[in-house]
C-alpha cells in the first residue's frame, strides 16, 4: 500500500469539471464590471451515467447518495447501520435502503465496479464500514472521517492489508473555502483507489494520481449565499451592537468576525460574520441562525440581520430557497439536519463528481472543444453560394392604381393575338355576363320561392338583380350589392340588411357645411366621386337628421403626380363618432407576413422536416427548387360592399352639389345606403363581412382539388429538439407533405401565398382565381384592375416588401419612405439644436411613417416612444409615461395610410410639441439604425437549421455567469466576479450587463452571424429594456442599442424571454453566478433546454391537475383544449372553447382566436391557458386585448394544487365573452364593476417588517366567505332581498350592473359579519345552542324572528354601497383611495337626511348636564352599518401616509444656504426667499403646520421684537398667529407662540426675525398678514415649497443628508414636514409632555371648540411673557 501523504497542500487544481465541464481558464478580458472572469466549455449529456453504480454506507451519508442520484448514477442502495431509521429522508429522495446483513450478501463479490461513499463517525461504524468494502472491493472508496483522527488512527482503523498490491490510498484534509464553499469547515477525507494508469483519452484527461477535487478558482465570500432583498434584522430588547474596529478596517479583506452582539446585562455575547460563515454542522441547532453583516438592496450600507432558513441550505451549497418553497418548517429543519451529517455540498460533488466521472465509458465525451471552430454553423446569409439567376432580388416595387384605372387587356390575350381575336373575346365576354345575369335571376326567384320570404328579401333580390344586368365583365356601373341567399343562415340578415350600428347615446342632428378641399380640380375629382356613389346606389335619397362634412385624401400618385383621390366622410366633426362604438379587431401584421413564405427547397417541406440534418445545395439550378410565391387580389369599392342598416341611414346625410361655371352652386341632400369611409363602425364592419366571404371561399380543406387544401399542423417551436429557426413556428401541411397555400387580408387588399413546384400548376395562381371567383359568387367585388398574378417578387403590401426572388425571403421598405423617414430624424435633431419647440403636424406624420417603417424593422419600433411621449405631453391629465402608447402609434399610423394633410395632422393637437431629451436621444438611436442611404434588406429567418443557439445568463451581488448552448449540444460560457465599485449599481444594471457583456462581445466577433439566438434572464427589468428599448438609465439604454445595432450589423436575429428566479436555480445558471458549478441542471449534464418549455402546453405540463380544475368551474361547457389543427376550423365554430397553446405558439393561437371572434362575435365564448412565458415578449398586448376578463394562477404546492410550484411561472387564463345587441355590448365594458367590485376588493393581511406574509389559518379565508352563526350576531338580508329594499325590482343576472349589484351587497355583508372576531361567533353559537336545548325542554321559544324585515328596510346597506364603490376610486398615493377619504360618503348622506323631509322623525333628546342626544332614523347610523364600518376598517385599514420630517442636520444645511443668500445680497435679499427662511424656521422651531404659519399677523410681530429691542431682551419671539380656525366656527382667536431667540444648536431665531421685519419695511409692507402674495392677500404654504424644496435637492445631491432614493417632491411636505420635526426633536430631547402641551396651548384652545377663551392681544401678550421660561424650552432645545 503506498502512502501519498495527508495533506491538500499537495493536490494540484483539475481543470476537468464533473459533468465534463472544461475550465478553458481566465478570460480573455475582463469586460465592463468585472473583476475576475472564466471561460468554461461543457457537454450537457448525461448519457452512459446510469451505468455509473454506487453504494452508500451509513445513517449520515444519506447526502452522498443524494449527489450521486443527481450527478446521474445508479444508487444501488443505502446501508443502514445500527438501529436508526432514515426514512424520513428515504422519502424525500427516493433512494433505497437495505440492512448491514443484506449488504454483506450484495453481488458482485470482491469486485464492485463502482464507487463506495461513507460518513463515518465513531469506531463502530468504521467496523461495519471496513468489512463492507473488503466484501465489495469496489473501484473507488471515499470516506468522511473524524477530523480529530490522525494518521495513526487511521492506519489501525482501515488496514486493508489484503488489498495492497492493488489500492492506492491518500489521507487528506479539504477546506470548505478550498472547493469554493463559504464557511470556515475543513474535513478528513480517506480516498481508495484500484483504478490502473493507462494511456486512454480519458486518463490523460482525469489523472487519479494527485487529483480527487476541483479546486476554486478563486475564493468567494459569505455574500454569494445570501439574499440581498433581505433588510435588516431588530435587535432584541435591551441588546446593542459593539463592532471590532480592527476587524472593520480589513472587512474588505479577510475579516470574517467584525463585531459582537451583547446582551444589556452583559451575560450573552454573539458573534457578528462578515466573510465566512462558521461551520454550521458544529454549532447547536439553537445558535445556527447566526448575526451577519450584508449587502441589502433596502439600504446602500450594509445591514446587521440573522441568517434565513434557505440560506443555511446555500451556505451549507442546496438550493435551499427551491427547495424549502414546498415543504413546511419541519420538513426543512429535518432535511437540513440530515445534510449537516455530511461535509457540505461543493465537497461531496467535488470528490464524487471526479470519481464518478472516472468510471464513465471511455467511448463518451468529456468536455467540449476548447477550439471554438468547432462551434456549429454561423455564417451571413449572403455567403452562402446560389445560381446566378437567383441573385436578381428586387425589394423596392411599389405600385398603387386608381380606382378608374383602365384594362389591360393583355394579360388576358395569347400570344400573337390578332385585332379581330380581341374584338371576339370582348363579344363573348358581354355574353358571358348576359348569361350570368339570367342565372342569378333565375336563382334569385328559386330562392324566394322555396324559402319563407320577407318583403326585405323581395326588395333586396330586385336591387341585386337590377344591378347586374348593369355590370360589365370589368365593372359593376351601377354598384354591387351582396348576393345575400348563397350565405349561411347565421350570416344571412346581416348580409341583406347590414349591421346596426352600435350606439351610446342618441346622435345628434344638423347640417355641415364640407371642409374645403385645397384646389378646384380637387374639388371637381370629389364631386365626380360623390355623384358615382348616387348612380351606383350606394346613396339613396330620403330623411336626412345629420350631413357628414367630407374631405380628400391623396390615394394614388405616379411620381409626383396625382392620379386618384379618397373621398373621407368626417363623422367625427360632426359628432355622430362621438356617440358611436365599435369592437376592435385585429389586422395582419409583419409577422404574418413572414410566416406565410419559407426559403427555396428541393424537397417538400415534410421531407424536409423529416431529414435530423437537413441541407440544401443552393448552388444547383433553381428550376428544381420549389418557392413561395404570392400573388394580392384588391377588394373593389372596400366599404360599398356591405350595407347600412336602415335605421341607421338618417344620420348618414351627404351633400350633393350641382356644379355651375359661374353662379351660386346649388346643393341637395342624400343618405348613404353602404357603408361611408369615416364612420367608426364602418372598418369594423366591413372587415368583418370580408373575413367572412374569405373562410367561405376557402372551402373545404379536404377537398385535395382545392388549392387551400391542407391535412396537419406541426409545430416548429423553440427549446423543441428538432426545432428549425429556419422555417415558421407553425406549419399547415398538405397531404402532399408541402406547405399549404394561406391567405392575409389587410382592409381591402388581400395577400395569398403558395408553394410552387416546378413542372406543376401554380398554387398561388389557383389560390388567387379561386379567391376571386368565390368573392364574386358571394356579390364581393374582386377588382380585376388591381390584382397582381403570382410573382416571386409581387411588391408592397400594407407597406412591407417581401421578396422570394432569391433562396431565402428577404424583408425591407421602399426606398421612398426608408428616405422620408431618415430626412424626418435629422430635422428633429437639427431643429433640437436651434429651437425649443417643433411642428406638431409633422411630427405626428413622421411619427406615423416610423410606425409603418417598424414594422419591418420591429426591433426598434420601441424608440419611437420618445415621439409619441412628446406629441402627447400637453395632456394635462397625463404624465410622461401614464398614456397608451399604442392608441397613440395607431392615430399617428392612420395618417400616413390615408397620407393626411397638415390640418388632418394638426387635429385636436397644439400648434408646436416641445422638444425632450427623449425624443432627441431616441431620434438618434433610429438615425444610427438607419444609417445606411438603401432600405435595409434583411433575410426573414436564419438560413440553417444548425444556426441556433440558446444563452441564459445570471448576477448575483458578487458574481456572474453566462452560457451559451449549441445545437450539438456544446456549451460555452463565462464565470466571475464583478468589481466591488460596479457590483453597488444595482441588481438591474449586473443583469443587464451580465448580458451585454458575453452578447455584444460575440456577436461582433461574428461567432454568431446570421443565427437566432434565445436570451433567457430572471431579471423582468432587463427584459423589458431590451424588449421597449428604454431606460431612463442612459447607460443601459446605451447598452440596449448597442446590441440592436450589432445584431443587424452581423444578422442576429435575438429572441429575449423572462423566466422565473426559481426556473433560473433550476437550470443551474443561478449557481454558476454564486460559484457553484455543479449542483443544478446543465452543471449536471442536462440539456438547458429541458428548462425552459417554450414549447409545452399547459396541459402536457407533468404532475398537473387542469383538466379536473377547470371542470370545476366551467362544468358541462368543458370540453378538451383544441389541437394545433383545430385552431384553424373548429375553433371558428361557433361554442365553448379552450386554447391552450406552448407560449411560443401563443402569438398564432390569439392570432386564431381573433380571426375566429371577428367573424362569429355573437356566438362564441373563448377560455384561454398559457403560462407567462414569453408574455411580455411577445403576446401580452394581443392577450389584453381579446379578452374581457383574466386571472392567475400562481404556482402553489400540495396535492390539491392545478399549478404546482414545478411550473415556476404563473398560470394565465383569460376569458372571452359573447356580443351583446345592448349595451354594454362586450363584458370588457364594464369590467371594472365586475371584477374590481366582484373579485379585488382589498384584503389587509398580516405582514412583517419586509413585508412576508404573517398569516394564519383564519387570515386565508377572513372577509372571503361567511361563518356558522354570523347571522346570528349581525343582521343580514340576501342581495335579492336587498334589491327590492333598495331599487325595488329583482335582480337579473343577466344584467351586468344587476351582477355589480349583487357583488357589492356581498361584500358589504361579509364586511359586516367580520366585525366579529371567529371566538365571539363561536361563543355566542355555543350559548345559542343551550338556548336551543333548555327551550325544547321546557317547550318555550325565547328566540325573536330573525327575519323577513319589512320591505324597504334596508339597514344602510345603500350607504355601504356608496362607500365600497368610493373605495375603488384611484387614490393619490396608492391603488385606491384610503378608508378615511371613502367613508366621507356617510358623512354626506348624514347632512343630506339632516336637510331633507325624513329627518322631521328625528327626535332630539336633552339632559340637565348640557348633553343632548338625538334619536334617527336615519340607517347610516344604525348598529348595522356601524358592524360594517368596524368590518371595513378592519379588511382595508386605514392608512396615512405622513410627511417625511426633517432633520436637525437638514435644517442648518438649509439655514446655512440662507445665511450664504444674506451675505451676498443683505437687504436686496427678496421676500420670497426671506419669507421662506422664516416660513421654514416657524414651522420647526414653533411647531406648526403650513397653512397655520402664514396667519401671522405683522403688527402683531413689529409689536412684540420692538418691545424686546427696547429692554435689551433678545431671549424669544412671541410668534403672533390670528385667524378664523375650523372648530371655532368662524370666531376670531388669537394666539402666541414663544420661539426662543437663540436655540441650544445655534439657530438664530431673533435676528432672522429682524431681517424679516426689515426686508418687508423695505417693499413697503408694515401691516397686515406677515406672509403675503403681490396683491396684499395671505400668502399660501405652497408658495414657498419650490424655495425650500430646491434647496432640498441640492443637499440631497451635494451630501449624504438625504438619500439618493428618495423623491424630495413627494415624500416631504409643505404642511407637516416641519412639525413632524418638532414633534420628534422634542421627544429626542426628552421635552417633558405638559411643557410641549404648553407650547401648543393655542391648539388645545382650539380643539376645545366651545370653550375657547377669548381674549383680546395684549391680554394675551402678558400671560405668554408671564410664562416665557416655560413656553421656550422646546425651542430652545433644538
Amino acid at each position: 500500500m503506498t502512502e501519498r501523504g495527508e495533506h491538500s497542500s499537495v493536490i494540484h487544481s483539475l481543470h476537468t469539471n464533473v459533468s465534463g465541464i472544461h475550465n478553458v481558464g481566465p478570460g480573455s478580458e475582463n469586460r465592463h464590471g468585472e473583476k475576475i472572469t472564466n471561460n468554461i466549455a461543457t457537454i450537457t449529456t448525461r448519457r452512459g451515467r446510469e451505468l455509473v453504480r454506487a453504494r452508500v454506507i451509513g445513517i449520515h451519508s444519506a447526502p452522498w447518495g443524494e449527489m450521486c442520484s443527481l450527478w446521474g448514477a445508479k444508487v444501488e442502495c443505502i446501508v443502514r447501520l445500527g438501529s436508526n431509521s432514515l426514512s424520513h429522508c428515504y422519502n424525500y429522495l427516493k433512494l433505497q435502503q437495505c440492512s448491514y446483513e443484506t449488504a454483506l450478501q450484495l453481488p458482485p463479490r470482491r469486485r464492485f465496479n463502482g464507487v463506495v461513499f461513507a460518513t463515518v463517525r465513531n469506531d463502530e461504524e468504521s467496523r461495519q464500514v471496513l468489512k463492507l468494502i473488503m466484501s465489495w472491493q469496489p473501484s473507488i472508496c471515499i470516506l468522511n472521517l473524524p477530523l480529530d483522527w490522525g494518521r495513526a488512527k487511521v492506519r489501525t482503523v482501515f488496514g486493508f492489508s489484503s488489498l495492497a498490491s492493488s489500492v492506492t490510498w491518500k489521507c487528506f484534509n479539504i477546506s470548505h473555502q478550498e472547493v469554493g464553499g463559504v464557511t470556515t469547515g475543513c474535513w478528513k477525507i480517506y480516498h481508495l483507489s484500484r483504478i490502473q494508469k493507462s494511456t486512454s483519452k480519458k486518463d490523460e484527461l482525469m489523472t487519479m494520481k494527485d487529483e480527487f477535487y476541483i479546486r476554486s478558482s478563486y475564493l468567494p465570500t459569505l455574500q454569494r449565499a445570501l439574499d440581498d432583498t433581505i433588510g435588516p434584522t431588530k435587535l432584541p430588547t435591551g441588546w446593542c451592537y459593539e463592532p471590532d474596529t480592527t476587524a472593520t478596517s480589513q472587512r474588505d479583506v479577510s475579516a470574517n468576525i467584525i463585531g459582537t452582539l451583547c446582551a444589556g446585562d452583559g451575560s450573552k455575547k454573539l458573534p457578528v460574520y462578515h466573510s465566512l460563515a462558521p461551520d454550521i454542522s458544529g454549532l447547536p441547532e439553537i445558535d445556527r441562525k447566526f448575526w451577519l453583516e450584508a449587502n441589502s438592496v433596502w439600504s446602500k450600507q450594509r445591514v446587521l440581520r440573522k441568517v434565513t432558513l434557505p440560506e443555511l441550505f446555500a451556505i451549507w451549497d442546496y438550493e435551499g430557497k427551491l427547495e424549502t418553497k414546498s415543504m413546511d418548517i419541519d420538513e426543512a429543519l429535518s432535511l437540513l439536519e440530515q445534510r449537516l451529517l455530511c461535509p457540505p455540498g461543493k465537497i461531496l460533488r467535488s470528490l464524487g463528481h471526479v470519481a464518478l466521472q472516472s468510471l464513465l465509458p471511455d467511448s463518451l465525451p468529456l468536455v467540449a472543444s476548447a477550439d471554438t471552430s468547432t462551434v456549429n454553423d454561423r455564417g451571413l446569409t449572403s455567403d452562402i453560394p446560389v445560381g446566378p439567376l437567383e441573385q436578381q432580388v428586387e425589394t423596392r416595387v411599389e405600385a398603387k392604381l386608381a380606382d378608374d384605372a383602365p384594362v389591360d387587356y393583355s394579360l388576358w390575350a395569347t400570344p400573337g393575338e390578332t385585332p379581330e381575336q380581341e374584338s371576339a373575346r370582348h363579344v363573348l365576354r358581354r355574353l358571358a355576363v348576359k348569361w350570368w345575369a339570367d342565372h342569378l335571376e333565375r336563382e334569385a326567384n328559386e330562392w324566394l320561392a322555396n324559402h319563407v320570404h320577407s318583403e326585405e328579401d323581395i326588395e333586396a333580390v330586385h336591387d341585386i338583380i337590377r344591378r347586374a344586368k348593369a355590370a360589365s365583365y370589368w365593372e359593376w356601373h351601377r354598384g354591387s350589392r351582396l348576393f345575400f341567399w348563397r350565405f349561411p343562415e347565421e350570416w344571412l340578415d346581416d348580409a341583406r340588411d347590414g349591421v346596426e350600428f352600435w350606439k351610446l347615446d342618441t346622435p345628434p342632428s344638423g347640417i355641415f357645411p364640407n371642409i374645403p378641399t385645397e384646389t378646384r380640380e380637387a374639388e371637381l375629382t370629389i364631386r365626380k366621386k360623390i355623384f358615382k356613389l348616387l348612380f351606383r346606389g350606394y346613396q339613396e335619397h330620403g330623411f336626412v337628421k345629420l350631413v357628414i362634412p367630407r374631405f380628400s385624401v391623396v390615394k394614388a400618385t405616379e411620381g409626383n403626380v396625382i392620379t386618384d383621390i379618397r373621398c373621407v366622410w368626417d363623422c367625427k366633426k360632426n359628432g355622430l363618432n362621438a356617440v358611436l362604438w365599435a369592437p376592435g379587431f385585429r389586422l395582419p401584421s409583419a409577422e404574418d407576413a413572414k410566416n406565410m413564405v419559407v426559403k427555396y427547397l428541393d424537397r417538400t417541406i415534410a421531407e424536409y422536416l423529416e431529414d435530423e440534418d437537413p441541407k440544401v445545395d443552393y448552388s444547383q439550378d433553381e428550376s428544381v427548387m420549389t418557392k413561395s410565391t404570392a400573388c394580392d387580389i384588391d377588394v373593389g369599392e372596400m366599404f360599398y360592399n356591405y350595407r347600412t342598416h336602415k335605421k341607421d341611414r338618417q344620420f348618414l346625410g351627404a351633400r350633393i352639389i350641382s356644379t355651375r361655371h359661374s353662379g351660386k352652386e346649388p346643393s341637395r341632400f342624400v343618405r348613404f345606403t353602404a357603408l361611408p369611409f369615416g364612420a367608426r363602425p364602418s372598418p369594423f364592419i366591413a372587415y368583418q363581412g370580408q373575413c367572412r366571404i374569405l373562410e367561405l371561399a376557402e372551402g373545404d380543406k379536404d377537398d385535395e382539388s382545392n388549392p387551400f387544401q391542407w391535412d396537419r399542423v406541426h409545430m416548429n417551436l423553440p427549446c423543441a429538439q428538432d426545432f428549425d429557426p429556419s422555417l415558421p413556428r407553425v406549419i399547415r401541411l398538405r397531404k402532399d407533405g408541402e406547405m399549404a397555400t394561406s391567405q392575409n387580408p389587410y382592409v381591402d387588399d388581400i395577400h395569398a401565398v403558395g408553394r410552387d413546384t416546378p413542372g406543376q400548376p401554380s398554387r398561388t395562381q389557383a389560390a388567387g382565381q379561386r379567391l376571386k371567383r368565390k368573392m364574386n359568387y358571394y356579390g364581393n367585388q374582386a377588382d380585376e384592375r388591381k390584382f397582381r398574378h403570382h410573382s416571386l417578387n409581387p411588391g408592397s403590401w400594407r407597406g412591407i416588401i417581401i421578396t422570394t426572388g432569391g433562396p431565402f425571403p428577404m424583408i425591407s421598405t421602399t426606398l421612398k419612405k426608408w428616405t422620408r423617414f431618415k430626412d424626418g430624424l435629422k430635422w428633429i435633431i437639427s431643429t433640437g439644436k436651434t429651437d425649443e419647440y417643433i411642428d406638431t403636424a409633422e411630427l405626428r406624420r413622421l411619427a406615423g411613417l416610423g410606425v409603418h417603417i417598424t414594422e419591418v424593422y420591429s426591433d426598434v419600433r420601441c424608440y419611437l416612444r420618445g415621439f409619441f411621449n412628446a406629441i402627447e405631453a400637453f395632456r394635462w391629465n397625463r404624465d410622461c409615461d401614464g398614456w397608451r402608447l399604442q392608441d397613440a402609434m395607431d392615430s399617428a399610423a392612420q395618417l400616413e395610410d390615408e397620407d393626411a394633410s397638415r390640418a388632418a395632422a394638426e387635429q385636436d393637437y397644439p400648434a408646436t410639441t416641445r422638444i425632450t431629451s427623449e425624443l432627441l436621444m431616441h431620434a438618434s438611436a433610429l438615425l444610427e439604425v438607419f444609417k445606411s442611404e438603401q432600405p435595409l434588406c434583411l433575410p426573414i429567418r436564419p438560413s440553417h437549421k444548425g444556426k441556433l443557439r440558446y444563452f441564459i445568463g445570471d448576477a448575483s451581488a458578487e458574481g456572474l455567469g453566462s452560457g451559451i448552448q449549441y445545437p450539438n449540444r456544446e456549451l460555452r460560457g463565462r464565470e466571475g466576479l464583478w468589481d466591488e465599485s460596479f457590483a453597488e449599481g444595482g441588481s438591474n444594471l449586473r443583469e443587464a450587463q451580465c448580458q451585454v457583456n458575453h452578447l455584444l462581445h460575440e456577436i461582433k466577433e461574428g461567432l454568431h452571424d446570421g443565427c437566432e439566438i434565445w436570451a433567457f434572464s430572471d431579471n423582468a427589468v432587463w427584459s423589458a429594456v431590451f424588449t421597449k428599448g428604454t431606460s431612463s438609465a442612459k447607460h443601459l439604454f446605451k447598452l440596449v442599442l448597442d446590441l440592436k445595432i450589432a445584431c443587424y450589423e452581423h444578422e442576429v436575429y435575438l429572441r429575449t424571454c423572462h423566466i422565473s428566479g426559481d426556473r433560473m436555480i433550476a437550470t443551474g445558471m443561478d449557481g454558476w453566478s454564486r460559484g457553484d458549478y455543479n449542483a443544478e441542471g446543465i452543471s449536471l449534464g442536462h440539456d438547458l433546454r429541458d428548462f425552459l418549455p417554450l414549447n409545452v402546453p399547459a396541459f402536457d405540463r407533468p404532475g398537473q391537475s387542469l383538466e379536473t380544475w377547470c371542470k370545476g368551474w366551467m362544468g358541462s361547457q368543458y370540453s378538451p383544449p383544441l389541437e394545433p389543427a383545430a385552431w384553424y376550423w373548429e375553433g371558428h365554430r361557433p361554442g365553448v372553447h379552450i386554447w391552450a397553446p406552448a407560449p411560443a405558439a401563443a402569438v398564432e393561437a390569439l392570432k386564431q382566436l381573433s380571426n375566429s371572434r371577428l367573424k362569429r362575435m355573437n356566438a362564441q365564448t373563448h377560455v384561454f391557458i398559457c403560462p407567462r412565458l414569453l408574455y411580455q415578449e411577445e403576446w401580452r398586448r394581443a392577450f389584453e386585448k381579446e379578452f374581457d376578463i383574466w386571472f392567475i394562477l400562481w404556482p402553489r404546492s400540495g396535492p390539491e394544487s392545478a399549478w404546482t410550484n414545478s411550473c415556476f411561472e404563473p398560470l394565465l387564463i383569460g376569458l372571452s365573452f359573447p356580443l351583446n345587441r345592448t349595451y354594454p355590448w362586450l363584458v370588457r365594458q364594464e369590467r371594472q364593476k365586475v371584477v374590481e367590485i366582484g373579485r379585488s376588493f382589498k384584503i389587509q393581511m398580516p405582514r412583517d417588517f419586509y413585508g412576508a406574509s404573517l398569516a394564519e389559518v383564519e387570515d386565508e379565508v377572513r372577509f372571503r366567505c361567511a361563518r356558522p352563526g354570523d347571522h346570528l350576531l349581525t343582521p343580514f338580508q340576501c342581495p335579492q332581498c336587498q334589491s327590492q329594499n333598495i331599487r325595488n325590482k329583482a335582480l337579473d343576472t343577466e344584467v351586468i350592473g344587476d351582477l355589480a349589484f349583487e357583488s357589492l351587497c356581498m361584500r358589504a355583508s361579509l364586511d359586516a359579519f367580520w366585525s366579529h372576531s371567529s371566538k365571539t361567533v363561536a361563543s355566542h353559537v355555543t350559548e345559542v345552542n343551550f338556548m336551543v336545548k333548555y327551550s325544547e325542554m321546557v317547550d318555550v321559544n325565547p328566540f325573536p324572528a330573525l327575519g323577513p324585515w319589512p320591505l324597504g328596510k334596508h339597514l344602510g346597506m345603500l350607504t355601504a354601497i356608496m362607500v365600497l364603490m368610493r373605495s375603488m376610486e384611484p387614490g393619490k398615493d396608492g391603488e385606491t383611495v384610503k378608508f378615511g377619504t371613502a367613508r366621507q360618503i356617510r358623512s354626506t348622506l348624514t347632512v343630506l337626511w339632516d336637510s331633507s323631509p325624513e329627518s322631521g322623525n328625528d327626535m332630539m333628546l336633552t339632559t340637565s348636564k348640557r348633553g343632548r342626544y338625538i334619536s334617527t332614523l336615519n340607517p347610516a347610523e344604525g348598529r348595522w352599518y356601524e358592524m360594517f364600518t368596524a368590518g371595513i376598517t378592519g379588511r382595508i385599514g386605514d392608512v396615512v401616509k405622513q410627511d417625511r420630517a426633517y432633520t436637525i442636520e437638514q435644517l442648518h444645511k438649509l439655514l446655512e444656504m440662507y445665511e450664504q443668500e444674506w451675505d451676498d445680497l443683505g437687504l436686496d435679499m427678496s421676500v420670497e426667499s426671506v419669507g421662506a427662511c422664516m416660513f421654514l424656521l416657524v414651522s420647526c422651531l414653533g411647531g406648526m403646520r403650513g397653512f397655520e404659519v402664514v396667519w401671522t399677523d405683522l403688527s402683531a410681530l413689529r409689536y412684540d421684537v420692538k418691545y424686546c429691542e427696547e429692554r435689551g431682551d433678545f431671549e424669544a419671539v412671541s410668534w403672533p398667529i390670528v385667524g378664523r380656525f375650523k372648530n371655532e366656527h368662524g370666531r376670531l382667536g388669537h394666539y402666541m407662540i414663544p420661539i426662543a431667540g437663540l436655540t441650544s444648536s445655534g439657530i438664530h431665531f431673533f435676528r432672522w426675525t429682524q431681517r424679516f421685519i426689515k426686508v418687508l419695511y423695505r417693499a413697503g409692507i408694515t401691516s397686515g398678514w406677515a406672509f403675503q402674495q403681490s396683491d396684499g392677500s395671505r400668502a399660501k404654504a405652497g408658495d414657498y415649497r419650490d424655495n425650500i424644496f430646491s434647496k432640498l435637492e441640492i443637499i440631497q445631491s451635494t451630501t449624504t443628508l438625504i438619500d439618493a432614493d428618495v423623491n424630495v417632491w413627494e415624500e416631504y411636505g409643505i404642511q407637516r414636514s416641519g412639525r413632524r420635526f418638532f414633534v420628534t426633536h422634542c421627544i429626542k430631547c426628552g421635552i417633558l409632555p405638559h411643557v410641549v402641551a404648553y407650547q401648543c396651548r393655542w391648539q388645545t384652545d382650539r380643539a376645545s371648540r366651545n370653550k375657547t377663551v377669548t381674549r383680546s392681544m395684549l391680554h394675551t401678550y402678558s400671560e405668554v411673557r408671564n410664562m416665557k421660561d416655560v413656553l421656550i424650552q422646546p425651542s430652545k432645545a433644538f
